[in-house]
């Protein structure tokens, strides 16, 4: 009654009351948590909107045989909100100098960030497991993008410069070549009747990454027309011998293909296998006037990322 008057205070307190009241049923308190999140998430209370999104991920993943396929889809919507949280403050990091304190702190919330969209992937439900493929890849194209536009020390002589530049460069790439390789797994889906937003996003990403392979006029059926590696067949009726023959002389006219459906949630839908991209020997460091050339290579050396092996 209080949320069809429009208040929202009331309304809250109503909700907050029932779920601490009623654990049971799990399915029907995720619910109203639910409508807590976006209630807080309207009056722009961000921090207690990401808590009760963090509740809600907790409650389902202890639910034991009380989970359904609603709980599952409430907390796997709530750990993309969450993850997308930690995938900005990770892209908020830039590579300036002091070089090396700020390499480390953007290495650090990198792993934690591929942490929080591997899990996503554990929902086994088509529509999250795109959306975490995609950002997985756009991790690994900001860590190449950061690494290229990275603060270059000062006072290097010009073939110091030449030096750190091939060094950068060779350091970035691989994180590059990842990015491309975990949007294009993202492709695949399709074969399995998935395609969402997150699947038609990293289509566009692969468009400005490979230009000539996917970036291609419109056509009847853009998302088939921008994908070489995939072929549909479309039902029809059988063409005549006489037309066959025809045929051979001419070109083969391809008709519009049928847009695949979407797949059932609980559908198993996992990405390729990606490997993490090997450290690249780096150019030789040097330093010039007290400062010091961190070597590019730090940047994959070390300690290995957790969940690296997310996308396979």
């Amino acid at each position: 009654l209080y949320a069809e008057d429009g208040s929202q205070l009331r309304t809250l307190e109503v909700y907050r009351r029932y779920v601490g009241y009623f654990q049971q049923p799990v399915e029907v308190n995720l619910e109203t948590r639910n409508k807590i999140a976006k209630i807080l998430k309207e009056q722009n209370d961000r921090e207690s909107y990401l808590n009760e999104l963090r509740q809600i991920v907790a409650i389902d993943a202890a639910a034991g045989n009380a989970r359904t396929s609603r709980t599952r889809y409430l907390a796997a919507q709530s750990a993309l909100v969450l993850a997308e949280s930690a995938f900005d403050k990770f892209t908020a990091v830039r590579l300036v100098q002091p070089f090396e304190p700020n390499l480390l702190k953007k290495r650090n919330l990198m792993k934690t960030v591929v942490q929080k969209f591997s899990r996503l992937i554990d929902y086994e439900l088509g529509e999250f497991t795109a959306a975490a493929t995609f950002y997985l890849a756009e991790i690994y194209s900001d860590f190449s993008q950061a690494l290229m536009t990275s603060e270059r020390p000062k006072g290097l002589s010009a073939l110091e410069r030449e030096q750190y530049e091939l060094a950068i460069e060779e350091q970035a790439y691989p994180f590059e070549e990842k990015a491309i390789t975990v949007h294009e797994s993202n492709l695949e889906l399709i074969s399995r009747g998935v395609y969402n937003e997150w699947i038609e996003k990293s289509l566009q990403k692969l468009a400005v990454f490979v230009p000539v392979r996917y970036a291609k006029p419109e056509t009847a059926s853009a998302i088939i027309g921008s994908l070489e590696t995939y072929i549909f067949e479309v039902d029809g009726p059988a063409t005549p011998a006489a037309e066959v023959s025809e045929a051979k002389s001419e070109p083969a006219d391809h008709g519009a293909v049928e847009e695949p459906g979407a797949a059932a949630e609980s559908e198993t839908t996992e990405p390729a296998p990606v490997e993490e991209p090997e450290s690249v020997e780096a150019g030789q460091s040097s330093s010039h006037a007290g400062d010091t050339l961190v070597p590019p290579e730090a940047v994959v050396q070390g300690e290995k990322f957790d969940g690296e092996e997310a996308v396979q």
